[in-house]
């Protein structure tokens, strides 16, 4: 029985991979606390009370704050999800703290370095199957499809990242074949690491290691300052390598150039748009799990015209959170909750920084990975995932059980009493998410009436995807689809009420009301849409539709010219094939009303003649003057003179 509790992280790591469609940790997070459940109820601890040491103080100040930013905000059940996760991570380090106290931290090394092995193993795995398919085109691309257990990876290198330090110390303090073992592993860390490209996992191993040769400087211990330096070597010597190896040496240079570029790309973005979104939800944020929604009103999909970004006039790709844990918190529950996560990681760091005096390798290795791991956080968004806060987790037990605990045990009813409250929530949720996941496999087979089933099941105890899209969309779809025009138009309008600015739904809900006969109302809510994501390309092709229909071609040309489509027209053809037949239709119909203000008579069909041999270049000679002018006025002119 003493090996459960080490064996959860493992069984975490695994469940990764069977996580529902577009989710990340709701069967991680039942398995997890059903097994902190079994465990209490079997009384295999005896918890001491570790409420008084100030890290966990501070912990339990950062919950009520997000609790509280829960019930004052727009309640969410995913933000209900998020506190209920930072409840379980809270027993977590109870659970930890007090299992190291009584038994040592051995089982939980020897099943964190295995953990890595698998995770390390795995990958390796999938890139041997990868190569021997001998994939030629589009080689990067298909590459970094492969995460092992993990849902990218970015994730897979920071949570190698993080298991790094207690590899390391498993090779200190090991012998013969478990020396030769973790040196493997490390080896393979090192390597995966390298090869996934991850920049802030990079520049946190950078990190690391100086902070970990400053501190070791002056120090006699075996892994001292001059062997960090024969270790950093090494390290060289493994990455150049095996960038020549995996050839990644071209997707090491775009790398480098996204990060020379991280102002103008979508990050920054991202960064631009959340922090407007915290100067003005400053002292209780959006609520949890609001981010998603919310930021649509601060133009993250709406900057210009022709920016490559994925969230710049993106009618695809919505974020599901900024990609940086201190802007997400202070967005979500306020700058107060975005001091008190630092501060719970400076109290980390400083209680490590005591420890030091015992010349443990083991807190400076945890220290130095810390400090990664606060790097780490500025550019991704460990907090909201379960591997990395469930390290985070075991470090702070490392302490807590390093030091001296008040020898007060706590109720275990009280306990128990938790566990099944976060086990209900989590239960709850899981079973939303694979409803929902349900739904979309019979959406997928065109089976619509079990879809709509499916999905009001997941409508019982959530409104929201992670993608911030209405649930109720996914029904007015089907319904659509059926023909239900009016019942569609009712789930659309509830949508809207969710999220009402998910630009898919207001664009549905136009034609919807283009199908019933309001054009008015239509031409509203399609150009309510791009006030949103301003080159959305439905709205503007069923606006554009609109405006032809009523003889307004000039707007029509100039409505439909600013579509965000790809500019190779083959291109065009296959991925948008209605643009470029409303594009030509809509054209040859402003080409025939200007024609009397021609001053040669066959200009009209010298200009039809120019688009029908080459589309493509016509197209975006047009469009030039829309992004000049943003309007035709000028080309009208250019002909008439011509």
């Amino acid at each position: 029985m003493k090996w459960i509790l080490p064996l959860s992280f493992l069984i975490v790591v695994i469940l990764q991979i069977v996580e529902p469609i577009n989710d990340y940790s709701s069967i991680s997070l039942f398995v997890l606390t059903s097994i902190l459940l079994f465990y209490n109820y079997k009384g295999y601890l005896k918890f001491n009370n570790i409420f008084s040491n100030k890290i966990i103080i501070v912990y339990c100040i950062f919950i009520f704050l997000f609790f509280i930013s829960l019930l004052i905000n727009r309640f969410e059940f995913n933000g209900l999800v998020v506190v209920a996760q930072l409840i379980l991570y809270l027993i977590l380090v109870l659970f930890l703290s007090d299992y190291i106290k009584q038994f040592g931290i051995k089982k939980i090394l020897i099943l964190l370095n295995f953990s890595s092995f698998c995770i390390a193993t795995y990958y390796f795995v999938e890139l041997f199957q990868f190569y021997n398919q001998n994939i030629l085109s589009d080689f990067n691309f298909e590459f970094n499809k492969f995460s092992s257990f993990f849902r990218n990876k970015n994730l897979l290198a920071s949570s190698l990242f993080m298991l790094s330090p207690f590899v390391i110390y498993k090779i200190k303090i090991s012998n013969n074949f478990n020396r030769l073992f973790s040196i493997l592993v490390l080896i393979q860390i090192i390597i995966i690491v390298t090869i996934t490209l991850s920049r802030a996992v990079i520049f946190a191993s950078l990190i690391s290691i100086v902070t970990y040769i400053i501190i070791s400087f002056n120090n006699d211990t075996k892994l001292g300052w001059k062997n960090s330096v024969i270790v950093l070597f090494s390290m060289i010597i493994i990455i150049a390598s095996s960038i020549h190896l995996f050839r990644r040496s071209d997707f090491l240079n775009e790398q480098v150039y996204k990060t020379v570029e991280l102002n103008s790309s979508g990050r920054g973005e991202l960064n631009n748009s959340t922090l407007r979104l915290v100067k003005d939800n400053i002292f209780f944020g959006v609520g949890p799990s609001n981010w998603k929604i919310e930021i649509w009103n601060y133009d993250l999909y709406k900057k210009g015209v022709d920016k490559d970004s994925p969230y710049v006039n993106s009618s695809y790709f919505f974020a599901s959170n900024p990609h940086n844990d201190y802007l997400w918190v202070a967005s979500e529950i306020g700058v107060l909750g975005s001091f008190v996560y630092m501060l719970f990681l400076f109290l980390l760091l400083n209680e490590l920084l005591k420890l030091f005096k015992r010349n443990e390798i083991l807190y400076k290795l945890l220290f130095s990975t810390l400090i990664g791991f606060i790097f780490i956080s500025y550019f991704s968004f460990p907090l909201i995932q379960t591997v990395q806060p469930y390290l985070i987790m075991v470090i702070v037990a490392i302490v807590i059980s390093s030091n001296r605990i008040k020898v007060k045990s706590l109720n275990h009813n009280y306990i128990n009493l938790f566990l099944v409250s976060v086990l209900i929530v989590f239960s709850l949720n899981l079973f939303s998410k694979y409803m929902y996941s349900r739904s979309i496999e019979f959406q997928n087979e065109n089976n619509l009436d079990k879809m709509i089933a499916n999905m009001d099941y997941a409508l019982m105890i959530n409104d929201v995807d992670i993608s911030s899209t209405p649930l109720k969309w996914y029904t007015g779809i089907s319904k659509y689809k059926q023909g239900k025009i009016k019942e569609a138009l009712i789930d659309f309008l509830a949508a809207k009420e969710v999220n009402p600015f998910h630009v898919h739904n207001l664009n549905n809900i136009g034609t919807c009301y283009h199908n019933l006969g309001d054009i008015e109302t239509s031409k509203r809510f399609y150009s309510l849409s791009l006030e949103y994501v301003n080159c959305f390309y439905e709205s503007r092709k069923n606006l554009a539709v609109l405006y032809n229909n009523d003889g307004l071609y000039k707007e029509a040309l100039e409505v439909l010219l600013l579509s965000k489509v790809d500019s190779s027209y083959e291109v065009r053809l296959e991925c948008s094939p209605e643009y470029d037949y409303h594009l030509q239709k809509i054209l040859f119909n402003f080409l025939d009303s200007h024609n009397p203000l021609f001053s040669n008579s066959n200009q009209c069909e010298i200009e039809k003649q120019k688009y029908l041999q080459s589309p493509g270049v016509y197209r975006n000679y047009l469009k030039v003057y829309m992004i000049e002018d943003n309007s035709l006025e000028e080309y009208v002119k250019k002909l008439s003179i011509e």
